[in-house]
């Protein structure tokens, strides 16, 4: 089992070669104070945004590290800050 400052490291900072990175952003993105929504909705498998429609998004590969359908809502999300 993994230290305890390893775990916390890899919750601010998750692995680049997994999907744990692309979740990590959708997070950071969809949890934006300036644009709350409480209908987002981010798990191991599935990315939700309801900002103008609703946009799911399927990262069902644990080993994915593009993923350019949501790369492109980020880029959206990012815009309307």
């Amino acid at each position: 089992m993994p230290d305890e400052a390893l775990i916390q490291d890899r919750m601010a900072n998750p692995p680049a070669d997994t999907r744990a990175a692309l979740r990590g952003a959708a997070v950071a993105a969809l949890s934006d104070p300036d644009m709350p929504n409480p209908n987002n909705k981010v798990d191991w498998k599935h990315i939700i945004c309801r900002e103008n429609g609703v946009a799911t998004q399927y990262m069902l590969d644990p080993f994915d590290t593009e993923h350019h359908e949501l790369e492109a809502l980020l880029g959206r999300l990012s815009q309307r800050r």
